[in-house]
């Protein structure tokens, strides 16, 4: 990874983090949803603004861990098998990706810039990337 993506993608995400969880939350799965209906029947609706949580947090955690992804190899691993337990196909990080940047980019509004959308690509297509590997295997 470009170490200027590195640091773009950990200052926006410290900003993005500043965010009330649930709105980021349902933005993002309101958008996973519409693009990924599939994927809809994998989470309890009940259980939602607890998944909201859950999905900001590890985010928080990996982001802050970007620059050495090494170190929580295992996490990422035992992330991915999870997620193949729930149903999640490696086709499906595709949309969670499309999600994620478009939920990002409502949260910055109109100071979201086309350099965030590349740092990001980067970031997020090396860890799911990761995740799909540890999923197969």
């Amino acid at each position: 990874m470009k170490p200027e993506n590195i640091e773009l993608v950990q200052k926006s995400w410290f900003l993005i983090a500043q965010m009330d969880k649930k709105v980021l939350g349902k933005l993002f799965y309101t958008r996973l949803f519409k693009i990924a209906p599939e994927v809809k029947p994998m989470f309890n609706k009940r259980t939602m603004p607890a998944q909201y949580e859950k999905l900001l947090d590890m985010l928080s955690y990996i982001i802050h861990h970007v620059d050495h992804l090494d170190t929580i190899a295992e996490n990422i691993a035992g992330l991915a098998k999870r997620h193949v337990a729930y149903g999640v196909k490696a086709e499906h990080y595709q949309a969670v990706g499309t999600a994620l940047l478009w939920s990002l980019g409502q949260g910055f509004g109109k100071y979201w810039e086309e350099e965030f959308t590349v740092a990001w690509n980067e970031v997020y297509g090396i860890i799911a990337a990761k995740m799909i590997a540890a999923g197969i295997n």
